[in-house]
This record gives C-alpha cells, sequence and structure tokens, in this order.
C-alpha cells in the first residue's frame, strides 16, 4: 500500500477506537485492507461506483464471513460519511457455530473411553479441555506445562504463522496428565507420534464406539464448550489463539483472570466415565 493509503488505515484504526475491542478492529482493519486494494481505482466521492465494488467484495456465500465483512465495510463507509452507501445491505441469518457438527459431551466421553493406546488417550483428554491444536500437541514439551497452575504456557510461534499463547487443563484430568509427563525429561516432546498414527487410532476407537470423532474435533468441541458456559469471547479467542500476539500481549496478560473464567467454564466438563 500507498504510504497515503497507510494513513488512511491508521486514521481509520483511530476511528474504530472505543467502539469495537481491539481483535474486532484488527479483523476490520484487514478485510478493509483488501477492500481498498479492490477500489484502488475508484474515487471516494463517487459513490455509485464505491457502491459497486462492495457489492462485488460482499459476493461471499459463506453467511458468518458475509456477516463480517459487512460489518466492516458499514465501518468504512460510516468513517469516510457515506453510511447510506450500505444502508440497504442486510446481515444475513446465521446459526451459531456451536450447533454445527459438534460431539455431545456423552459422545466425547464414549470415545475416550474406546481410545485403547496409553498415549492417544492422554493426547485425547489435552486436546479436549484445552482447546490447543492437533498439531501443536505434538510439539509441547514437559517444561511447558506449569503443573501449580495446571497450565501450558508457551509464548511462541509452533507451526506456521498460527501463534499458541496458554492454554489451561481441568482438575479432572491433572493425574492423567502429570503421571504420564513426570517419568519423561523436560525437552523432550510428549507425544512422539506422527498425524497419520493419531489419525488411524482416532479411526480404531471410532469403529469401537460407533461415534465419529476426528483430532481437529477435540478443539471444536472446547471452543464451543467454553463459550456455551460463560467464558467471553476475547477470552476464548486468546485460548485458542484467534487473536494477534501483540493485541494478547497489550491487553490480555491477565492470566489469572482468563485461568478463573476457564474454571468456571469447565466445571462442568467431565469426560472420564
Amino acid at each position: 500500500m500507498t504510504s497515503s493509503q497507510e494513513f488512511f488505515i491508521d486514521m481509520f484504526r483511530d476511528y474504530l477506537k472505543g467502539k469495537v475491542s481491539d481483535s474486532v478492529s484488527y479483523e476490520y482493519i484487514r478485510i478493509v485492507r483488501k477492500f481498498m486494494e479492490s477500489a484502488r481505482n475508484i474515487s471516494q466521492t463517487d459513490e455509485d461506483a464505491m457502491k459497486g465494488v462492495a457489492t462485488e467484495f460482499l459476493n461471499i456465500e459463506n453467511p458468518n464471513s458475509y456477516r463480517n465483512t459487512l460489518a466492516a465495510l458499514k465501518k468504512l463507509f460510516e468513517f469516510i460519511g457515506q453510511p447510506q452507501t450500505l444502508g440497504n445491505f442486510k446481515y444475513k441469518a446465521t446459526m451459531p457455530s456451536f450447533s454445527i457438527a459438534t460431539p455431545s459431551l456423552e459422545e466425547m466421553q464414549i470415545f475416550g473411553k474406546a481410545i485403547e493406546n496409553d498415549r492417544i488417550r492422554v493426547y485425547y483428554y489435552l486436546g479436549v479441555v484445552s482447546a490447543i491444536r492437533p498439531e501443536h500437541l505434538l510439539r509441547l514439551t514437559v517444561k511447558l506445562f506449569d503443573k501449580r497452575n495446571n497450565m501450558i504456557n508457551t509464548w511462541m510461534k509452533t507451526y506456521g504463522k498460527k501463534n499458541f499463547f496458554f492454554s489451561f487443563y481441568t482438575p479432572e484430568i491433572k493425574p492423567i496428565i502429570e503421571k504420564y509427563i513426570e517419568a519423561l525429561p523436560d525437552n523432550e516432546k510428549l507425544f512422539l507420534l506422527g498425524m497419520r498414527y493419531i489419525q488411524k487410532e482416532f479411526r480404531d476407537a471410532s469403529k469401537k464406539s460407533g461415534i465419529k470423532i476426528v483430532p481437529k474435533m477435540m478443539r471444536k468441541f472446547a471452543t464451543n464448550w467454553f463459550r456455551r458456559h460463560g467464558m467471553i469471547p476475547e477470552d476464548v479467542d486468546v485460548i485458542t489463539s484467534h487473536m494477534p500476539q501483540s493485541i494478547v500481549a497489550r491487553h490480555y496478560m491477565d492470566v489469572s483472570r482468563i485461568r478463573e473464567e476457564y474454571d468456571k467454564a469447565t466445571k462442568d466438563l467431565k469426560l472420564i466415565v
């Protein structure tokens, strides 16, 4: 982008302060940057042309993506003094994400009981209560575990561009986790396993239990559980790493508060039956 465009983005960022959260502001700016690229040859004063570009830009089938994009553009047109430009654009109805193809707690319990491999069972229980990405679980080492606070803490990039900040585990699985790691050296990975092997074990447990679960469902279930049981969206975004590192560092490093919210949300999350 040109220096004038970056200056415009900075002014738009200032405009959003106090109107939306930092994480939402970050997402809006990301969308607006893409929109500005599409409208780079259009004058801001040409309302009809801008509306035409916006209409094409909003040709999005996914209702959640459409809603986020429309919200960002509405703020943009408010900022430039043209709120009427998108006045006729309506938000599409969306179903909450936790209602779509998410296993129930009972199904997660039955599946966990069907896992025969001890390492895979630990991997499964930890993934379900922490919402850590399946691939990140394979990178965890013993030294990242704070046993006193039931916490996994790593402030680093662990897989491509995806961040992982910190998460927690429940008192229910604390004995299982800590018994498993107590014999391992600090720098050794918890799970010296390949993803193909894990997927095979999940398929075997699915056949045995009659419930189809794949590794990514651990994180999906955990994320939805947190949301449905009272955690505010920003805290869920921190635990699930859906927030830029710079924003987490400035505004969401009160780990004790997030830990309290996690404990409340997972009070009834009982996996072992």
